[in-house]
């Protein structure tokens, strides 16, 4: 599977709706939260706001309580800039500047999304990648069939 090395220079600020979770509540259908998250983003005035600046939807993974077996925040939302809707529902997120690894879901979604995330939880299982930070990992759609993974590591 395909990754690459980015610095991201500045942070970003992201405007969505927002669930806290755990990995082993997503592996079952009747405590996963992940999914009813994306549904109800999808019906909310945000997707309207994407401007041509940045035209991206960010799913965005933050408040790590520990590693990957923790507690986390879920984010799914757009460029804050973007935004003008008073909707008291919505929450703020940064996305930390930093060294990420970007990893690259393409195909059918959602499958090829848990695909790729399968394939990097297997990647940083191996003592000699490098080591996730858990600070804040996020998605980017860049099309309805291409979504980039950036994982937060250690410089």
């Amino acid at each position: 599977m395909n990754h690459r090395n980015v610095k991201i220079e500045s942070q970003l600020l992201i405007t969505g709706l927002q669930v806290r979770t755990i990995n082993t509540n997503e592996f079952n259908p009747e405590t996963a939260k992940i999914m009813g998250l994306w549904e109800d983003f999808h019906n909310t005035p945000l997707i309207s706001q994407l401007s041509e600046k940045d035209p991206f939807i960010y799913g965005v993974y933050s408040d790590y309580q520990s590693d990957e077996n923790g507690e986390y925040s879920v984010t799914a939302g757009i460029n804050a800039v973007n935004t003008t809707s008073q909707d008291h529902n919505l929450q703020e997120v940064v996305i930390h500047p930093g060294n990420y690894l970007v990893f690259e879901a393409r195909g059918e979604l959602p499958g090829a999304i848990i695909e790729t995330w399968q394939y990097i939880w297997k990647y940083f299982s191996a003592p000699s990648n490098p080591k996730r930070k858990f600070t804040s990992d996020f998605e980017k759609y860049i099309s309805e069939t291409e979504v980039d993974i950036h994982i937060a590591v250690e410089d």
